[in-house]
């Protein structure tokens, strides 16, 4: 009886789990039968709505589902209590459900080890651990064989590296499709297979190509699909019989939509989500009423949430692989998105993407299909074939490397220009640079399909390119989502989308109509990432070209009036747009280093998008002016608000202050750990701590800010910064890294307690024997706040809450780098977590230092003096202001 207890308390919790899937099995045949007065409280006693219940039921078992991604989130829930978009998400839930229930009606053997569980998904108990097995009937080999007739190969409707596809007829007379894996027991094979069975137990819905079951033997991989009459969207373009007709417009509409939906699902509704990797009309399958079916998971890859990419081995079909995944090996939902755009334009046209390439050969684009049918790759590269786009800013030589297999494929295009600039591009790039020619020129019918004879809408063709350029720009951050695609395609949100990629391609064009320099670092190619010939690379991103004569107007002509700030850098002003926004308008100083200065900003800006640091809303440039253009901050700047403040102004509360300091470590960790390659800002201080109309901190400037590489520890550079804000490593050898990000915020957060600059703080600590942190830690261990916190608060602070943001910037102020904190951990310990057992840690290793220091007879603190760096020149410290 002893041992009853807990053994009673393990059955009772799987138990529980088991009475839970019938629970919500019961409820789901309840409100299916209409039976809504069996599960309604008898309290009520009929008093209630039944339309009203049956919304609820419907929220529940959506809320209930098994898979975490196909539940809605909380906001979703909320609006659909309020009414909205609850109808359309039930009925996707029912088109699944139905999916899910012909799944069971095809599984005979329920008993085996092919388990089925309704909310979890069950892993394999007989061979690989790594297989995952869901709703799946386990054939045996002797049953495709007679499906087969003996795998005859008048059967085999398809074959590639993978091995072979047969059509079959199971003995209950469906059609099925058998991919039979190559006999060679291979790792690769071996991964084929794992991922096809992984990715349909993760992924069901109507979109999306469903396995019907597997056969497993010592020399055998088989996989069972429903067959698809109407076979591929590539067969029905491209090698369709004349007996049947060709797609009609609706049905490529439909196909486009059908396509997009089951890669949205697979990107936002699987948990972890799933990248495709081989996104073109082959892979598009057709059931009997032409309904688009994505298929073919072999080269699938699983991708956490958290991730914005994966690093592999370059997968994928000639032409259809993204320019970033050519490069780097950089694959992610994007990349999907890029092949779906190439796919696109395969529907619009009728011809596979070498088709098209020869169909844009003119004096403009050199033919990159005939340069891939060569079989002297290697002497091609001093050849004189020249890629001369039809902008005319990029001259190159080619260099193409081919490896048969198609799913296997790794290619880099490398093209040098005269001054050794290089270029990393995709061979779908000729393509998109003539359809975009073809469609500004009005010249549709160059483009559709001939076998359509005219039967579409000029219109709806149109609209249906404008998705293919905006899913196959070059720079993946550019590209929609695949949730946006179906909206656009649907109708939502394309028009404006397309406007803003226009003035984007119309900043491109004028960018290079200022270049007086064809060969100079300002190359600028729309589906290439282009690196700097001379000295900086120049990331553009959707960023508004002003006038000159815009920012004049609404500056008053740049009155001193308007004048917010003035620095090294050159001058802010105050500014009103024609549509009544306010902007801060800085206008860079004409000197040598202004391009840079000019350069840095657009460049940190396209990489740093988030609500805690500053955005650029655009720009000037002409030959004599350099103006960037951003929000005006209605609050200023944490300095401003600290000590320069007018007397009708209220000071920064307590509560506003801790908020500022969250915002900016928000901010600070972002540029760090989420930016690729990250970014360090180098100026962090209270003036570059601007505040919106809400006191949300904002980091701005980014006038000294330096990229740097993930793999790096620190960038060594000349020093830049702030006097009393640089942290003593940067000062000492140059060597800078986010933790000189970090010295600098702790030295702010003093800034924010205390209401006083760093030069002002120096005074109260000023004798001969105390350093001004040291004075700090001083104040803080004998419980001295008042004489540290700004007198403006008048006493309404939390003691407790201001100790720890002192105890956290002296953590984030010590002499070594690696002792101080990441951003990211500031970031915790602001919110709670993980200060205490820091600081604990903190003041034992002080306690050793002062030991230390008593044996010591040379008292040289480990405390940096905020003026510590006067004896180096201001011209030598401070960056363009």
């Amino acid at each position: 009886m002893e041992m009853a207890e807990p053994v009673i308390s393990v059955v009772s919790a799987a138990s529980s789990f088991l009475w839970l899937i019938l629970l919500f099995g019961l409820v789901k045949a309840l409100l299916k039968d209409q039976r809504v007065e069996t599960l309604v409280d008898s309290d009520l006693q009929g008093n209630y709505n039944d339309d009203e219940v049956e919304q609820l039921i419907q929220v529940a078992l959506l809320c209930t589902q098994g898979s975490p991604m196909g539940r809605p989130k909380m906001s979703e829930v909320v609006r659909m209590l309020k009414g909205d978009g609850l109808a359309e998400r039930w009925k996707e839930w029912q088109k699944e459900e139905i999916v899910r229930q012909d799944l069971n009606n095809h599984n005979h053997h329920p008993t085996s080890n092919w388990i089925v569980a309704d909310s979890s998904t069950l892993f394999a108990a007989e061979e690989d651990p790594e297989v995952h097995l869901g709703q799946l009937k386990r054939f045996s080999l002797g049953e495709l064989q007679v499906a087969t007739d003996g795998f005859s190969d008048k059967n085999i409707v398809g074959r590639g590296g993978f091995g072979k596809v047969y059509k079959g007829r199971l003995v209950d007379g469906s059609l099925v499709a058998v991919k039979r894996l190559k006999e060679e027991r291979t790792r690769a094979g071996e991964l084929q297979f794992q991922t096809e069975v992984k990715m349909v137990s993760m992924a069901v819905h109507r979109n999306l190509l469903r396995l019907r079951g597997i056969c497993m033997t010592s020399t055998e991989r088989l996989l069972v699909y429903p067959y698809m009459v109407n076979g591929s969207v590539a067969s029905c373009l491209r090698d369709r019989p004349e007996s049947q007709p060709p797609l009609d417009w609706q049905i490529r509409q439909r196909i486009a939509l059908g396509a997009a939906r089951g890669l949205a699902y697979l990107h936002d509704r699987c948990g972890p989500k799933i990248i495709h990797r081989d996104v073109k009309a082959a892979n598009i399958l057709l059931d009997e009423e032409f309904e688009a079916v994505v298929g073919d998971f072999g080269l699938a890859k699983f991708m956490d949430y958290k991730d914005t990419h994966v690093t592999t081995t370059v997968s994928g079909t000639i032409g259809h692989i993204a320019p970033e995944c050519v490069s780097t090996g950089k694959s992610s939902e994007k990349t999907d998105v890029f092949g779906y755009g190439v796919m696109l334009l395969e529907l619009i046209t009728g011809q596979r993407a070498f088709d098209l390439a020869q169909r844009v050969n003119d004096d403009d684009v050199m033919l990159l299909g005939w340069l891939v049918g060569q079989a002297d790759i290697a002497g091609m590269r001093n050849s004189n074939c020249i890629f001369q786009f039809s902008l005319e800013y990029l001259k190159c030589w080619s260099k193409l490397h081919l490896i048969e297999d198609p799913l296997s494929w790794k290619a880099i295009t490398t093209a040098a220009n005269d001054n050794g600039v290089v270029v990393k591009m995709c061979f779908t790039t000729c393509i998109i640079f003539k359809v975009k020619g073809l469609l500004k020129d009005q010249r549709m019918e160059t483009l559709v399909d001939s076998d359509l004879q005219g039967n579409y809408n000029d219109d709806e063709v149109e609209q249906l390119i404008q998705v293919a350029l905006l899913c196959t720009q070059g720079s993946p951050m550019k590209r929609p989502k695949m949730s946006e695609v179906v909206r656009m395609l649907k109708g939502d949100g394309l028009a404006e989308r397309w406007k803003e990629w226009q003035e984007e391609e119309k900043f491109l064009l004028d960018l290079k109509n200022h270049n007086h320099h064809p060969t100079s670092n300002w190359i600028v190619a729309d589906s290439c990432t282009v690196f700097a010939a001379e000295e900086y690379p120049v990331y553009l991103q959707q960023l508004k070209r002003f006038s000159l004569r815009e920012l004049q107007v609404a500056t008053d002509g740049l009155s001193d009036q308007n004048i917010l700030g003035m620095g090294g850098f050159g001058t802010v002003y105050k500014g009103r747009l024609a549509d009544g926004s306010l902007v801060a308008v800085k206008r860079l100083k004409k000197e040598h280093s202004w391009v840079l200065q000019f350069q840095t900003e657009i460049e940190m800006s396209s990489v740093a998008v988030h609500r805690n640091l500053l955005r650029l809303r655009g720009f000037c440039m002409t030959p004599t002016e350099r103006l960037l253009v951003y929000p005006y901050m209605a609050n200023g700047s944490l300095a401003s608000c600290l000590r320069e403040r007018h007397e009708s102004q209220p000071p920064l509360d307590w509560q506003i202050r801790q908020r500022i300091a969250l915002g900016a470590a928000r901010g600070l960790a972002y540029l760090h750990d989420h930016c690729d390659p990250k970014i360090i800002h180098r100026d962090v201080k209270a003036t570059n701590i601007l505040l919106d109309e809400e006191f949300e901190a904002v980091v701005g400037d980014f006038g000294c800010a330096k990229l740097m590489n993930y793999r790096d520890t620190h960038v060594t550079t000349a020093v830049r910064g702030t006097i009393g804000h640089i942290a003593p490593e940067y000062i000492l050898a140059g060597n800078c890294s986010q933790k000189t990000d970090v010295f600098a915020y702790g030295i702010m957060l003093l800034a924010l307690v205390t209401g006083k600059g760093t030069f002002d703080l120096v005074r109260p600590a000023n004798d001969d024997d105390v350093m001004l942190l040291d004075w700090v830690k001083g104040c803080l261990e004998d419980r001295r706040l008042e004489t540290l916190v700004d007198s403006d608060l008048q006493g309404n602070y939390n003691d407790d809450e201001v100790e720890q943001l002192i105890q956290l910037a002296l953590l984030c102020t010590q002499w070594s780098p690696m002792e101080r904190p990441k951003m990211s951990e500031v970031f915790r310990m602001l919110e709670g977590n993980g200060l205490a057992e820091r600081w604990k840690e903190w003041q034992k290793e002080e306690m050793f230092r002062q030991d230390y220091n008593n044996h010591n007879h040379h008292q040289a603190s480990n405390w940096i003096v905020a003026d510590s760096t006067s004896q180096i020149p201001a011209d030598e410290l401070s960056c363009p202001r």
